[in-house]
């Protein structure tokens, strides 16, 4: 386990995107195929995320590929939770009381 967290953080150095870093996981770990696919799309989409409505609006969407993905439930059920805990998060640190 060790030498692929070692891989990993060695291909994340050398990687100049996230398709690159992607595609470096899927070739350390086929299993995680299904699931780095829709991560990556995750990430490469919130660039086109400004804040507010756009982002409970893409996170539906993103809710809505992991629900209609082929990984295992367990998975999805991981996934769903990471992406709403991630839209709590910037809701929080992008609240005007933070930003006080």
């Amino acid at each position: 386990m060790y030498s692929f967290y070692n891989s990993l953080a060695e291909n994340s150095l050398k990687c100049r995107n996230v398709d690159e870093f992607a595609n470096s996981i899927k070739a350390l770990d086929p299993k995680l195929s299904g699931t780095i696919t829709i991560l990556s799309e995750y990430m490469k989409g919130l660039e086109n995320v400004s804040e507010g409505e756009d982002w409970t609006r893409y996170t539906e969407e993103i809710l809505d590929v992991i629900q209609k993905s082929k990984v295992d439930n367990s998975m999805k059920a991981n996934l769903r939770g990471a992406i709403i805990i991630a839209l709590a998060s910037s809701k929080l640190w992008n609240s005007k009381t933070l930003r006080k």
